[in-house]
């Protein structure tokens, strides 16, 4: 397992849909096909989204209930799909990070590592359920049947022939009658395909924040496990004495202890067909009682505690720096589309709250449940942002309670420095930033934007009814 397995997830899933065209296959035939679907896949898509704004800002606005769930679906839309574009944008730099993680990145505790490939798959699975059920609540709402006084709307508004015969989305489509055959069933068909590709976009545009939270969020556990263990004793499980020489590659050596039988007690590598390498962690194990000859491993014995404690804690700070440098340079690349997102939501928010309060006892019980869907979907995109900028906060929190379990009395003086200066790194906040840091994403904004959502929709109520 690895840590970019959400990277790989993601990105398998846009090369399905044709979003990204980047896998080549093994025949030229099958290539020119790929690029083809790539190319009519982003055409339709374009041309749906733009379609449909045209209809929400010139047909749609005579009358409001309509013009806000239109309007709604435009913002969606233009959400999971400009997200999506920072995944084919970034390719290279994406995938040199995807290596780095591969490569660099630490695999020591083997939990944590299955825990967060376990917990990214089971977001991938639960998004991608939810969405499924909201684009077949919004299809299946059409399929119902409506009040009379509202097929007279519909009729007044669209100028359809049959206006009982809805479709879920309305596209902008000059001199064609959308609810005649077979101009119905094509539009039906065309809108099943493009929510079918929304539905895909918006399950890797919501799990894309939080599984870079999670590889981050694991990384700073095991990181917190190496800052624990500064000024103790460090053995393994059985009790045997280890200097670590590369604290992320996991590569210990043993230590021979005063007061054993040193012509008993050695310490060799393993016979080339019983080798155990996993990520480059390196296994030794204890020379057994019998007198063969075996070849012996050179260990570091001879380095000074004080030494090794300082040689140890750099790779601590090796280990803290990269962290910060992967997550500075993964967050300010996404920056723009994060801004972009936070932004839209909140406008999202305000459309979903106002359709679901503003006269509910009109609607059936079909569109209720559609609308709940929305809200629903909205709701866990947004929160799940501001849940991930507190879940990277906690990260220097976890950092702050290892430095506190570290055992500052057995080490050096310039050690205890060097703990005060991690210690002070460990203080700052870690919450994403919008707009230069005017806007700080956490759970109390979210509550804000909620507020500000409420006090949107009494403002239009009262605009309505004046």
């Amino acid at each position: 397992m690895s840590f970019s397995f959400g990277f790989r997830l993601l990105y398998k899933t846009l090369e399905i849909i044709g979003f990204v065209n980047r896998v080549q296959l093994r025949y030229s035939w099958l290539n020119k096909l790929k690029t083809l679907r790539h190319m009519m896949f982003h055409i339709f898509t374009a041309a749906g989204m733009i379609s449909h704004f045209i209809s929400t800002t010139c047909v749609a606005r005579r009358y409001m209930p309509e013009f806000y769930q239109r309007l709604f679906e435009d913002i969606t839309s233009c959400v999971y799909y400009f997200d999506c574009m920072f995944y084919l944008l970034n390719y290279d730099r994406i995938h040199a990070l995807i290596k780095f993680m591969d490569t660099s990145f630490c695999y020591a505790n083997d939990k944590v590592v299955t825990t967060c490939v376990r917990r990214m798959r089971l977001l991938f699975i639960v998004v991608l359920i939810r969405n499924t059920i909201t684009m077949i609540a919004v299809v299946a709402e059409t399929q119902k049947p409506v009040s009379q006084e509202e097929i007279d709307v519909l009729a007044e508004l669209y100028h359809d022939k049959y206006p009982e015969r809805r479709v879920p989305v309305r596209y902008w489509l000059p001199f064609i009658d959308e609810s005649e055959s077979w101009y119905f069933e094509a539009i039906l068909t065309f809108a099943f395909y493009q929510f079918t590709m929304v539905a895909v976009m918006a399950n890797v545009c919501i799990c894309s924040i939080p599984m870079i939270v999670l590889v981050i969020n694991a990384q700073y556990t095991i990181l917190a496990e190496y800052v624990e263990k500064i000024g103790h004793e460090h053995r393994d499980e059985e009790g045997r004495r280890i200097r670590y020489t590369n604290i992320i590659t996991n590569e210990i050596v043993y230590v021979e202890e005063e007061g054993r039988n040193q012509g008993s007690r050695r310490y060799e590598e393993k016979p080339a067909a019983d080798i155990v390498k996993d990520n480059e962690i390196i296994y030794v194990r204890e020379l057994s009682e019998q007198n063969e000859p075996r070849k012996q491993i050179q260990v570091k014995g001879d380095m000074a505690e004080e030494e090794y404690q300082q040689d140890y804690f750099r790779q601590v700070l090796q280990f803290h720096q990269m962290m910060m440098d992967f997550q500075g340079e993964l967050l300010d690349m996404y920056h723009p589309f994060l801004t972009a997102k936070v932004l839209l939501y909140n406008l999202t928010t305000a459309l979903c709250i106002y359709q679901v309060t503003s006269n509910p006892t009109s609607f059936s019980e079909s569109r209720k449940f559609k609308v709940i869907c929305e809200l629903i979907g909205v709701a866990q995109g947004f929160y799940l942002i501001c849940f991930c900028s507190e879940r990277l906060d906690d990260c220097h929190g976890k950092l702050r309670q290892a430095v506190a379990r570290a055992d500052w009395g057995r080490s050096s003086p310039k050690i205890r420095k060097a703990l005060q200066v991690l210690l002070t790194m460990a203080q700052t906040p870690n919450h994403m930033e919008i707009l230069g840091g005017v806007l700080v994403i956490s759970n109390a904004y979210y509550q804000g934007m909620v507020q500000f959502a409420y006090s949107f929709v009494n403002f239009m109520k009262l605009k309505m009814s004046a």
